[in-house]
């Protein structure tokens, strides 16, 4: 118990395996998310309670966005976000905010592939994704001990979540706008469909991969110079990777696959709830619970991973716009840090929220290999 809330955490494959597969449907719930809740109501895929409501927002995300047919038909713009990395990197007179040249290319790629064109709002709705992640990640004190409700008025947090509300609102009223007004101009997009339900985007977890993995291959000289020898090999004559040599990037793949598991961009998934009374591993588990799956635990589990602080690099991972980019920016240049640092002293330290990044940004000097 956690105050007056039964709280259950998960940190072994065991316990994970019964409640993500076994009874996935007793833990589908979410709990209740005073952030989540303030901003709309928890209607959105990932807070909504689990019902009619969340089938038809799922079905709606899995057959007009998430499909095979509908990821290949924006192969077009993934190739060209990434040609645009390239040169906007290749470009640079010296230093490169790498953490801020990832959050640009997932928020371009998303916003054309989900709302048809990009945002140029100056970072302002990156920032408040930011922020929105921070608080979904905070502890509201109320959740457990309901007498203390009105804390998040004292702290601030109540302010800060009006806020981000505030400007997402103001972002979703001028991209409504511009989809009523070019409705019916050919094929529609993510939004035309969800313009009669709702609206979900983020790019907060594919920013936060790349970051970590180019950060992981900085410090691990040998694992960097065996994946360049990997695309290398497969680009020949070529100066770049195309998205139909990414099915021969098995290192690649694996290397992604690797980072995942030292850095899951949600260490502790977003809490569950059971919605009736189950065994688990031989304990009794009541109603309403509230779960917490440590997934971070469970990928350096020493009794599952030989050297789990080391990697092992394992098996195919399909992750499309990030290999290509990662697999070009491998390939087209060498990373140095500032002031002379040696890659194994980059600091690897983490920042809070939901969503874990880097606590500091991944600068570095690019040098062009091509």
């Amino acid at each position: 118990m956690l105050s007056e809330v039964p709280l259950l955490i998960a940190s072994s494959a065991d316990a994970a395996r019964d409640i993500l597969k076994t009874h996935d449907q007793i833990f589908s719930n979410r709990p209740n998310s005073s952030v989540a809740n303030a901003i709309y109501d928890c209607k959105d895929i990932a807070f909504s309670s689990y019902g009619d409501y969340w089938r038809q927002m799922k079905g709606i995300c899995v057959n007009h966005l998430l499909s095979s047919k509908k990821v290949q038909s924006f192969r077009g713009v993934r190739e060209e976000e990434v040609f645009l990395v390239m040169e906007r990197i290749r470009e640079a007179k010296s230093v490169v905010n790498l953490s801020g040249v990832f959050a640009d290319f997932a928020n371009d790629v998303i916003c054309r592939v989900a709302l048809g064109s990009k945002y140029g709002d100056g970072g302002k709705f990156k920032k408040v994704l930011e922020e929105l992640g921070v608080l979904l990640g905070s502890f509201d004190v109320g959740e457990f001990v309901p007498w203390l409700w009105w804390i998040k008025f004292v702290n601030g947090v109540s302010g800060r979540v009006r806020g981000v509300a505030r400007d997402i609102d103001e972002f979703l009223e001028v991209m409504v706008r511009e989809h009523v007004g070019r409705r019916g101009e050919g094929e529609k997009d993510f939004v035309d469909v969800l313009l009669e339900d709702m609206f979900a985007a983020g790019s907060d977890t594919t920013f936060t991969l790349m970051e970590w993995m180019l950060s992981e291959l900085i410090r691990h000289k040998k694992v960097m110079a065996k994946l360049k020898a990997e695309l290398k090999r497969i680009a020949g004559c070529n100066s770049a990777i195309a998205e139909a040599d990414l099915e021969k990037c098995q290192y690649l793949k694996a290397t992604i696959k690797e980072t995942l598991r030292l850095h899951p961009p949600l260490p502790l998934l977003v809490p569950r709830e059971s919605t009736h009374d189950v065994k688990l591993l031989g304990y009794d588990i009541a109603a309403r619970t509230r779960v917490v799956m440590n997934a971070w635990a469970i990928g350096r589990d020493p009794l599952l991973w030989e050297d789990a602080e080391k990697g092992c690099p394992g098996g195919a991972f399909a992750l499309g716009a990030v290999e290509l980019l990662l697999a070009n920016l491998v390939l087209g240049f060498e990373f140095a840090l500032l002031g002379g640092e040696k890659g194994e002293d980059l600091d690897m330290v983490e920042g809070d929220g939901l969503t874990i990044h880097r606590k500091f940004p991944l600068c570095v000097v690019p040098i062009c290999e091509n």
